[in-house]
């Protein structure tokens, strides 16, 4: 039996799971969406994840790497998040095989998408990149379940204040301007509700250990 073959009859979500493993992907994975198989005998996974987290020249070169090493033709389908409920009905309704969702999404209890056995954990022994991580970013509770990890950081950064030069002499030195009569109805911020109150906790004084 030819390697091809061998691959397209053994693939399940396990196998799945070990593949993406092995090329060293850290990702979210379902457990019950089957890889999309088009006429062309092309594999086609199905990414759902934020914008600018699955670039062209990055995808391209997966898709090289996996034909050279498998002799398997894969395309990688992107779909962009829009809002905080995609990834809980991708998974739900098995319209994406990859997911990048919200940290804060994850154990959310609106979503449950560990307990409700959603995702595949990850092996750990197949990402020896993980052993790079700052340790603050391992074995994090929200990645995790019953001891197993079911994912891992790809990307972060901080929560910004940005002002108009042309209308500010000054720049802001505290969240608390938010709250200065001054600036009533002339800002904008996101929808995103624990950011505000985090923003808001930050400001009235609570230190990180408040907010756990």
């Amino acid at each position: 039996m030819s390697q091809r073959t061998n691959i397209r009859n053994m693939i399940s979500r396990n196998t799945l799971a070990r593949r993406l493993k092995k090329c060293g992907i850290i990702i979210l994975l379902m457990p019950m969406a089957a890889v999309v198989m088009a006429e062309a005998e092309a594999e086609v996974l199905r990414l759902l994840v934020w914008e600018g987290y699955a670039p062209t020249i990055e995808r391209q070169a997966f898709e090289r790497y996996i034909h050279e090493k498998y002799d398997v033709e894969l395309h990688l389908e992107v779909s962009y998040i829009n809002e905080i409920g995609d990834c809980f009905r991708a998974l739900r309704l098995e319209t994406a095989d990859i997911l990048s969702p919200a940290h804060n999404r994850i154990n959310d209890k609106r979503f449950r998408m560990l307990e409700l056995g959603l995702l595949l954990p990850l092996n750990l022994d197949n990402i020896p990149n993980y052993a790079q991580l700052d340790n603050n970013f391992k074995h994090l509770p929200h990645l995790s379940y019953q001891g197993q990890p079911y994912g891992a950081p790809l990307a972060w950064g901080p929560y910004g204040l940005v002002y108009n030069a042309d209308q500010l002499t000054e720049a802001p030195t505290s969240w608390n301007a938010l709250w200065e009569p001054r600036y009533r109805d002339k800002f904008i911020i996101a929808d995103l509700g624990e950011h505000n109150i985090y923003i808001t906790a930050l400001a009235l004084g609570y230190g990180e250990a408040d907010l756990k």
